[in-house]
């Protein structure tokens, strides 16, 4: 494949709630469905070590920590703790 791509990642543990799980892989497959300028291309989903993961296509840009910066911090209850790393798809 040789691209660069992102990995989006739930807090580590999280893949043994299956509620967590089951929304997660459902956020990979209905973006996986789409087809749209706007939207990031979504390659896989799967699991490791429990742990589960969406690889997308990766965006040029700021990452979302830095988008963040210039705004008020979210709320801390609840919510995802998504993480999204870039690496070399070989």
């Amino acid at each position: 494949m040789d691209r660069d791509v992102a990995l989006k990642l739930i807090r580590p543990g999280s893949g043994g709630n299956p509620d967590h799980l089951r929304r997660f892989e459902l956020e990979a497959r209905a973006a996986a469905a789409l087809n749209h300028p706007n939207i990031v291309a979504i390659y896989d989903f799967g699991l490791d070590e429990g742990d589960p993961y969406i690889v997308c296509e990766l965006l040029e840009g700021k990452d979302s920590a830095q988008a963040a910066m210039g705004r008020r911090a979210a709320s801390s209850r609840g919510g995802w703790n998504t993480r999204f790393k870039s690496y070399k798809a070989s």
